[in-house]
């Protein structure tokens, strides 16, 4: 098993010292039902990292060290030579990189065009010597051998790593030759949804369809789906580029199926662009914020529609106006997660009366039944407490206002609105834009994580990894405007630095 993990790290350190520009033959290996290709421009990530410069001598340095600590003889050689010149290693850097998932992701791949076949070969070669893959053989055309729980083959143009989520490598021997001699017109170059992975812009980029999603979950999506609903119609283009002081990752929904476009503008039409009222009534130290606009009986009729929740929902023992709560709420609806050192959670929703609270009053003589194990007890006007053994959540209407919180403390204090609250934020201006948006305090959470001795304690030795990845970044936001597209901004600290020479810094430090 270490052998192995030896042969895919210096695979990857070859990679990342490469790649990207023209299309070429070997594309055509990548089947045409594949649920999800990514592309990766490793050549403008090495550009921006300014990795293979001055600047990234020490990181290359610390991964070579590493690498050849686990090679020996002919195998740390050629480890040597390919680190001090990538192309020894027989692949093209002046291609894309690719990898794939079939469907119910049964196999996953990596693929990469041959500038050399003899040099791949005497890479395979001394990792055989090495034990990391067995002995190469010849057939159908391409060389093939076992590399731990892959499979890997190649020829004069083409290289394919090859796995399997069930770990049985020689399994897709039989996939892996098929693919490795397979033609355009039977492949995913010939499908639209290449060509949109082709022109879209970012240094990775993917093209999805939820059929990726394993056998075993994929009942659970089909809830309230269109009954002829295949999986592959559900497709999504995500791309993520590396910019200076954050990273973009933009989602953008490829579906053509009428069925489904029809229900998600059904779904869409419950709920609208965010007003942002609720910001005021958070810190800004807030760790996790997530908000939206949503007409409660319009999302309650969506859910009725569905058999099985239809029946939960009207469910004649419960005393609860259910409908009468989602009903009474429409405008904004917030959550605040205040930090792992307290664990608090405050939601607010506006709400257009206070009717439904006295359904709760009926519940009181249910609850009472049950030796005081759960307690519903009035705190004041239109204040409730929730008590379950130990627990306890506070929940009321104030001025038009739903709140619910943990913390007795938030639930007294509702409506409060703060000096310096989210509104004060960098990213709030995006809100009102969205139907959708969540934000996520990182530079909050290390903070957090630094004066708190018990967290500290439960990283132990990861908390160097820890902050090295999460020190530099100061937030996330992830924002989606309508059920057509979505963003995320992983910003950093640092705004004139791109975020990859950033990651390069921190793994000099490592």
């Amino acid at each position: 098993m270490r052998k192995g993990i030896w042969g895919f790290a210096l695979v990857a350190i070859v990679l990342l010292m490469a790649s990207c520009s023209s299309e070429s033959e070997y594309a055509n290996a990548i089947p045409k039902d594949a649920a999800m290709v990514m592309s990766f421009d490793f050549k403008t990530m090495a550009e921006k990292s300014g990795i293979n410069g001055k600047g990234g001598e020490k990181v290359v340095a610390k991964l070579t060290d590493a690498l050849k600590s686990g090679l020996e003889g002919e195998a740390y050689k050629t480890a040597e030579k390919i680190i001090q010149n990538p192309s020894e290693s027989g692949l093209s850097f002046t291609d894309k990189v690719y990898m794939f998932i079939t469907p119910h992701s049964n196999a996953f791949a990596l693929l990469a065009k041959v500038d050399d076949e003899g040099k791949v070969e005497a890479l395979l070669e001394a990792l055989k010597n090495e034990q990391i893959c067995t002995e190469l053989k010849s057939e159908s055309g391409c060389t093939w051998t076992q590399m731990g729980t892959a499979l890997c083959a190649f020829n004069k143009g083409t290289f394919l790593l090859m796995g399997s989520n069930k770990g049985d490598a020689l399994s897709l021997k039989g996939s892996l030759l098929s693919l490795m001699r397979q033609d355009a017109e039977n492949s995913y170059v010939k499908t639209t949804d290449f060509g949109k992975l082709a022109s879209a812009k970012g240094e990775v980029v993917t093209v999805m369809n939820m059929s990726f999603i394993p056998n075993d979950i994929t009942m659970q999506m089909r809830m309230g789906m269109p009954a002829d609903l295949k999986l592959e119609d559900i497709k999504y283009l995500v791309s993520a580029t590396f910019e200076k002081g954050k990273i973009v990752v933009d989602v953008e929904t490829l579906i053509e199926n009428k069925d489904l476009i029809a229900m998600y503008e059904k779904q869409s039409a419950a709920s609208s662009c965010i007003k942002g009222a609720c910001l005021e009534y958070f810190p800004a130290n807030t760790l996790v914020w997530a908000g939206g606009n949503i007409n409660g009986k319009g999302i309650y009729d969506l859910l009725c529609e569905n058999p099985t929740i239809r029946q939960a929902l009207d469910n004649p023992m419960l005393p609860i106006d259910i409908e009468g709560i989602f009903s009474s709420i429409h405008g904004d609806v917030a959550v605040g997660y205040n930090s792992l050192s307290n664990n608090d959670l405050l939601i607010y929703a506006d709400v257009t009366n206070k009717d439904f609270l006295q359904s709760f009053e009926d519940l009181k003589p249910l609850l009472a039944m049950t030796g005081g194990q759960m307690q519903l007890n009035s705190t004041g006007k239109d204040q409730y407490e929730f008590r379950m053994y130990r627990q306890s959540i506070w929940f009321g209407v104030k001025d038009n206002l739903l709140y619910i919180s943990n913390n007795e403390r938030l639930a007294d204090e509702a409506g409060r609105r703060y000096g310096v609250s989210l509104q004060n934020t960098p990213w709030a201006g995006q809100v009102t834009k969205n139907r959708f948006f969540m934000a996520f305090n990182a530079a909050q959470l290390v903070k957090d994580v630094q004066e708190n001795p018990r967290l500290s304690r439960m990283l132990g030795s990861d908390a160097a990894m820890f902050n090295a990845i999460l020190g530099p970044c100061d937030y996330m936001d992830v924002m989606a405007p309508d059920w057509k597209s979505a963003q995320m901004n992983i910003v950093m600290k640092d705004k004139e630095v791109n975020v990859l020479q950033l990651i390069v810094r921190g793994l000099e430090n490592l």
